[in-house]
């Protein structure tokens, strides 16, 4: 996603996902960075949000509460209904 300076925009984080009655969790991990991000809920459709829909990749940054992100990994535990994203802060 671009912004008008044809850059890309980061998606928010908490835009994503915060589904009342969804079965799935949703953790955050961030690595360097002095902060946490509360768990939030998806339905596992809800995947697809991860992904660019110009580019049809997944995500490779992100917002949390307006700090930009460079997300390390997404882990799918199905078993546990889990999420867990795991990020560092952006290097300028």
């Amino acid at each position: 996603m671009e912004n008008l300076d044809g850059e890309t925009e980061k998606v928010e984080y908490l835009s994503l996902f915060n589904e009342a009655g969804a079965d799935m969790q949703v953790e955050v991990k961030l690595k360097g960075f002095d902060g946490n991000v509360d768990s939030s809920q998806m339905n596992a459709e809800a995947i697809t949000r991860l992904i660019d829909p110009k580019t049809g990749h997944f995500l490779c940054q992100m917002r949390f509460d307006d700090w930009p992100f460079d997300i390390v990994s997404y882990h799918i535990n199905p078993k546990a209904k889990k999420l867990t994203i795991t990020a560092k802060p952006l290097q300028a």
